[in-house]
This record gives C-alpha cells, structure tokens and sequence, in this order.
C-alpha cells in the first residue's frame, strides 16, 4: 500500500507521516508514505492524504473534540477506514464483550452496506443475548437485524476473517487469535444507561456512529 502526503515537507507534515506509520503499524498494514509536490501553504485536510491514489473523504459529520490528536488533520478513525476500504477485505469480524448491542449493530450495518460476496460477523468473548433495543433502532434505519444471534468467538474460523474490528470502551475487549488486519473503535455500551429513554437514545447514537463509519469502510473499490 502507498500513502501519499500532498502537503510542504515541514516538521508538522513529518508529524503526520510520524502519526500514519503508527496507526499502519497497529493495524498490521504494510505501507509506504510519502510526500507528493504540493504548492507552499497548501492546508491539510482530508483530501491532502491519499491512500493509493484515493483521498481520505471528509468527515460524514462535524468532528468531536476527540476525533483527533490535531485539528489539522481528519479523525483517526476515518483514516484507519480509509486503510482498510482499499484492502477490500473480505471477510469482518466486529467484537464485544458479550456480543450484545455494539458488535450486534455492526455486524448488521455492515451487512446492509458490504459489497457483494463480503462476509460479515460478530462475535463475543461472553456471549449473552442480542439487546431488545438493537432490533428496533436498526428498523427505524431501514436496516434488517434478521438472523442476529449472540456468540463466541470459538465458533468463528480464523481463515474467513481479514479484518477485525473490536468496540468496547470500558471493558477489555475480546482478542481473536488469527491473522488479520484490526481497528479498535472504542463505543460506550448503551445498554449500560438504566433509564429507558436515555438507553434509546444511546442505542440511536451508536447506530448513527457506527453508520458513519461503516459507510466509509464499506466503500470499497472492487
């Protein structure tokens, strides 16, 4: 994979360089980064960063105040999608704990987006139950939660899975043990709000986040 820089050679663009070899490296990417010719005082943004010769598309929301470790450059995790979007893997797997709520919603939205003849699943190293909530805020989104069901991650062969994506925030995540490329997209759980309207809203909040994103990831170029 190639990572081109179309922004002044400076010691800020070299941070950036600095902060793309370290996202590529926990991710398991092989990538080669460098500088393309770009006229002085060209502003970085997501379009100033390709990824084999495709740009980082701009943020499908305004940005949080942690989006980013600078304001300069997009949120880590639409550059971790866009690495993986032009690996066009395969084969997902999304993990939480119990393989309840967060993972559950992944495994649908990326379903309902994944190209033709991508595998999508999702799994647990506790696995429960799938939320009551998860099936009514993807309805409410068009999107089908047929065939959900919670499970581990011992049902799951290692050779069908590429790249994984782990959600939890504040537990230890699930660890599959096979070769592939990983993100990890710390999501607070909603089925940790108590209140019934609060928990909805949480539940709305994850679906729309993970909505963002997948729709990035699952763009691929086939």
């Amino acid at each position: 994979m190639k990572i081109r820089l179309n922004l002044p050679k400076t010691p800020d663009s070299d941070g950036i360089r600095e902060l793309l070899e370290h996202i590529t490296a926990e991710m398991g990417i092989s990538a080669s980064i460098g500088f393309g010719h770009t006229p002085s005082g060209m502003r970085v943004d997501s379009s100033a960063i390709l990824v084999d010769g495709r740009p980082i598309p701009d943020p499908p929301y305004p940005p949080g105040p942690a989006d980013s470790t600078t304001d300069t450059i997009p949120p880590v995790w639409l550059i971790q999608a866009a690495l993986l979007r032009e690996l066009a893997p395969r084969g997902w797997l999304f993990m939480c704990v119990h393989n309840s709520a967060r993972s559950q919603l992944a495994e649908a939205i990326a379903r309902h987006l994944a190209p033709e003849g991508v595998t999508v699943m999702s799994a647990g190293s506790e696995p429960s139950r799938v939320h009551p909530m998860v099936p009514r805020v993807l309805e409410e989104a068009g999107i089908s939660a047929d065939g959900l069901h919670s499970k581990g991650t011992d049902g799951i062969e290692p050779r069908d899975v590429q790249a994984t994506v782990t959600l939890c925030a504040e537990e230890v995540c699930p660890v599959f043990l096979a070769r592939a490329w990983h993100v990890h997209w710390p999501m607070p759980d909603p089925a940790a709000q108590t209140d019934p309207d609060a928990q909805l809203r949480a539940f709305r909040r994850t679906r729309d986040e993970l909505i963002s994103r997948l729709t990035v990831l699952m763009d691929y170029t086939l």
